[in-house]
């Protein structure tokens, strides 16, 4: 068992797990649903309930599972994940 994103079947690696190489998206899903479920992984292994990340300490944690650290992060606020204070360009987990 590798976690709820991803484990060992009968034919392999299944979940998120089947799109990484040594903890590094290799290759985005064509899926929507597993798209969905790469992107919210990604994010849910950088950022903790409680942590306030500035934009460029958030780009860094993303950047350890993805060269592009950008449509991680609009993908979260855009799909209700991650939210941003616009005064202090902070963000944080959704509750």
């Amino acid at each position: 068992v590798l976690g709820v994103f991803g484990v060992l079947g009968v034919f392999g690696v299944v979940g998120v797990q089947r799109f990484l190489v040594k903890g590094r998206v290799q290759r985005w899903p064509s899926r929507a649903e597993d798209k969905d479920a790469l992107l919210r992984w990604i994010i849910t292994e950088s950022i903790a309930e409680s942590e306030r990340l500035a934009e460029s300490e958030l780009n860094d944690r993303i950047r350890r599972y993805t060269e592009d650290p950008a449509l991680v992060r609009r993908y979260g606020v855009d799909f209700g994940m991650l939210r941003r204070d616009p005064t202090t360009q902070i963000y944080y987990l959704s509750q």
